[in-house]
């Protein structure tokens, strides 16, 4: 766990736990093996729900990473299908909300900050990143992507990741971790498959966003406003 102090930064105060919600982010080394994966999912899930968290985030891949891209076009899968289907009785059996990162599309987000400022105006106050990031891009941008869209958007960001060797030709950064309102590093996970948790407080997310009004200060005269599907001008 990493922490920050200064002078300057807004303090939390003692806060009810209803304002509170503990939840957790996930690392793990997916393979082309999906049972293997989904074997190592459940564990996580089971350890964070031992922690006491009432939210999980898996990360991207948590399904399969493949060796090639022709073995991840046969290998995808219907969301309808029976392993969601697994991952849905898992939620329940725990009694958990779950965020799969499985899911393969030709998309990724985290660089571009439009989306997460969309996301916020329509009232977020968690933003997750489920990556897998290679070794090379993950040591020079995995924190600083993370702890920026949490500062700009006064959000938590939750990030559960890959990590480790995937096969002969891929490798992952891991490092996955939960980010306060204030771009504080409160929880990252270890080496290897892990769990780590941190309250997400409501309450904190008000007071730094009251102390520091930016969605209010916002020149939008000068540089226009990031839209959403469905947003009117």
């Amino acid at each position: 766990m990493f922490e920050q102090s200064s002078s300057n930064l807004p303090k939390a105060n003692m806060m009810s736990r209803s304002n509170l919600n503990l939840i957790a982010v996930c690392q793990m080394t997916s393979t082309s093996d999906i049972e293997a994966n989904y074997k190592t999912c459940e564990q996580l899930v089971h350890r964070a729900s031992q922690m006491g968290a009432e939210m999980t985030f898996l990360p991207e891949g948590c399904d399969f990473i493949s060796k090639t891209k022709e073995e991840a076009v046969a290998m995808a899968i219907s969301l309808d299908g029976e392993l969601m289907s697994r991952y849905k009785n898992l939620a329940m059996k725990y009694d958990q909300w779950l965020s799969l990162g499985g899911v393969h599309l030709k998309c990724y987000d985290m660089r571009f900050p439009e989306l997460s400022i969309a996301l916020t105006k329509r009232g977020a106050d968690i933003l997750t990143f489920p990556s897998a990031f290679t070794q090379t891009t993950g040591m020079a941008h995995w924190e600083v992507l993370l702890r920026s869209r949490a500062i700009e958007n006064q959000c938590y960001v939750a990030a559960a990741a890959q990590t480790g060797k995937h096969n002969e030709k891929r490798t992952s950064y891991g490092h996955a971790m939960i980010v306060d309102p204030w771009g504080t590093i409160l929880a990252c996970c270890r080496e290897g498959a892990d769990v780590c948790v941190a309250n997400v407080d409501h309450d904190y997310i008000q007071q730094v966003r009251k102390r520091m009004p930016v969605w209010e200060h916002r020149r939008h005269d000068i540089y226009g406003t990031v839209l959403f599907n469905g947003d009117k001008l």
